[in-house]
Formats: structure tokens, C-alpha cells, sequence
């Protein structure tokens, strides 16, 4: 069920699987970037039972270092807070997007268990597991 459909992402929340699902539909400036990182954490606080994101970044485009940085430092501690144990990311196309999601990596530096995947459907299934 898509919960919010966004310039930058639609975000669907699978109850089932207790994750919500990014897809990212191409680039996006700083301020569409991040208000789909805050809407997911408005998710993670009203359901109160996500622990997990796929990151569907297939088609993302740039991301600057500093809403990397940013997602880091101030998101990730708050979704953590609020339950987040694990995120996948389907990989993206675009090298320089590919680039992004490795500084959010390095960048996290928390218990995290961060997985990178060709598809949904592998990334769902490691959020089952």
C-alpha cells in the first residue's frame, strides 16, 4: 500500500513484512531528498512496528554528500529510536547515486545491518529472514 507519493519517492508501507519501501523516481534536490527521509520517520513513528527499509534506488539520481551526511547523523538516530534494524538497498543505475548510497554506509557507523541487492524481491526476502 503506498502510504505517500512524493516528488522524489513514493513510499509503500508492507505490513506483513513490517518495512516500508522507498522508490526513488529519479534526482531530486536537497529539500524533495529529505522530506521523503522525514515522511518514512512520520511512518516509523505512527505504525510502531517497522524495522526495516528497502531502499529502492534503482533510478535515483545524484544525491549530495551532505544529505548523506545528514541522513547519518540526524535521521538514522531517530529511526533507530523508533524501531529500524535493517536496510536494503536495490541498487542504482546511476554510478554517481551508487556513490551516495556507499558514503551512507560509511557514514552510518551504527548497529544497522545494511545489505545491497539487483532486486525487490532479493531484498524482501533477506527482510524476511
Amino acid at each position: 500500500m503506498i502510504m505517500k507519493n512524493l516528488k522524489a519517492a513514493d513510499i509503500e508501507y508492507i505490513e506483513d513484512m513490517n518495512c516500508i519501501i522507498q522508490h526513488w523516481k529519479g534526482y531530486s534536490n536537497s529539500k524533495e531528498f529529505r522530506e521523503v527521509i522525514n515522511k518514512s520517520i512520520e511512518i516509523f513513528q505512527e505504525k510502531k512496528t517497522i524495522k526495516s527499509i528497502i531502499s529502492d534506488a534503482v533510478l535515483l539520481g545524484v544525491v549530495k554528500k551532505e544529505d548523506t551526511d545528514w541522513i547519518a547523523k540526524e535521521a538514522n538516530p531517530k529511526l533507530i529510536r523508533y524501531g529500524l534494524s535493517k536496510i536494503a538497498f536495490v541498487v542504482p543505475k546511476n554510478a554517481f547515486a551508487q556513490l551516495a548510497v556507499d558514503n551512507f554506509n560509511r557514514e552510518a557507523k551504527t548497529a544497522l545491518a545494511i545489505r545491497y541487492f539487483q532486486t525487490i524481491n532479493d531484498a524482501k526476502k533477506w527482510i524476511n529472514e
